[in-house]
């Protein structure tokens, strides 16, 4: 049986995707991504003849900011109640204390706060593992902790499938666990990767990937329990899974090392648009007010670009060039936020 689940709608952002959930007159927001999404999500609403108003509620997986960026303007348009686990209100409110490797984390979410004019919300409903949401034919919260302590996936049995939030991501060119630097609690990744592993849904669904396909996404979770863990990553127990044919043949290191190449470009031709249009503001301030957001956004991109080219290269072996690449990514990501800072406050002057 194919992948064919109706009611189901991806909004794919610059940082990953979030899912409307349409049962009738009523909608359900997996997720609000980081910038872009609300005219998105007004035309979807539109296609199905709905509306803001028909947003029944807001089901948060965790605080981070690419899932919370437009969480208080949807609040304000729709009235929705927001759902989440009671530990992610300081990481929605920003004053939640990063620690070891995760403050790399704290430290992108801090810039990138101003530069989006992120403002913070309460949650109106707090998450309990086992409790049934009374969305889209019943969600359960399914609690997995690892990349924050109140991190949750969402269960339907009507129809099999996991919502796995940011577990993990499942790209063509690579699967893998959230970097260290974005995990808040790391050693509970293991427990949350078992209990996916025991709860066994048809089709998966994460907030990061490639194509809209659950069975896809199950396999590839499969592929992922069956992998070699590299150095820094918490150690899952592999599940009793059939080994899923891939192999580690020159043929496919050379295609990861390619993706990884290409990754890199696209990082570093960021840097030059990003400071070119910064510098145009110059001659016109007031337009900055409009385009920093973007332009902060769009030097976002050079992280995950160099780690997932740091991933590609990192397949067997190569695990310094994959950190050179993402301290790579790291420079060409600060350099031109704090270029934008810079000019606001230039301007403000």
């Amino acid at each position: 049986m194919g992948w064919d689940i109706s009611g189901i709608y991806p909004l794919r952002g610059i940082a990953g995707c979030c899912h409307l959930l349409v049962d009738g007159g009523e909608a359900t927001l997996l997720d609000t991504g980081l910038i872009g999404e609300i005219d998105s999500l007004r035309r979807l609403l539109h296609d199905h003849s709905l509306g803001f108003h028909s947003l029944r509620a807001i089901v948060l997986t965790h605080g981070h900011l690419d899932h919370t960026g437009n969480l208080t303007r949807l609040v304000e348009l729709s009235g929705a109640r927001v759902y989440a686990h009671p530990l992610e209100q300081t990481h929605i409110d920003g004053t939640y204390l990063y620690a070891g490797w995760s403050r790399g984390c704290g430290i992108l979410e801090a810039i990138g706060r101003p530069l989006l004019r992120y403002r913070p919300t309460q949650i109106t409903d707090f998450l309990q593992d086992g409790e049934t949401l009374p969305f889209w034919g019943g969600l359960r919260v399914v609690h997995l902790p690892g990349h924050t302590a109140g991190h949750c996936g969402f269960y339907s049995a009507r129809h099999d499938l996991l919502f796995s939030g940011d577990l993990f991501a499942s790209y063509w060119f690579n699967i893998h666990q959230p970097p260290p630097f974005l995990n808040s609690e790391p050693d509970r990744l293991p427990e949350s990767f078992a209990k996916v592993t025991a709860l066994n849904p048809k089709w998966i669904l994460p907030n990061h990937y490639d194509r809209f396909d659950g069975g896809l996404h199950r396999e590839r979770f499969k592929m992922l329990m069956n992998y070699d863990n590299g150095p820094g990553r918490s150690k899952i127990k592999r599940p009793d899974f059939p080994p899923i044919p891939m192999d580690n043949s020159k043929e496919l290191r050379q295609l990861l090392i390619g993706t990884s190449v290409l990754f890199s470009i696209l990082a570093v031709l960021s840097l030059p648009l990003v400071l070119f249009t910064s510098l145009m503001c110059f001659d016109a301030p007031n337009s900055v007010q409009h385009i920093s957001p973007y332009l902060g956004a769009l030097s976002l991109w050079t992280i995950p670009a160099a780690f997932v080219g740091g991933q590609g290269i990192a397949w067997k072996g190569y695990y310094q060039k994959r950190v050179i690449l993402i301290v790579l990514g790291m420079f060409l990501s600060i350099a031109p936020l704090l270029l934008l800072l810079g000019l606001k406050l230039h301007i403000g002057n």
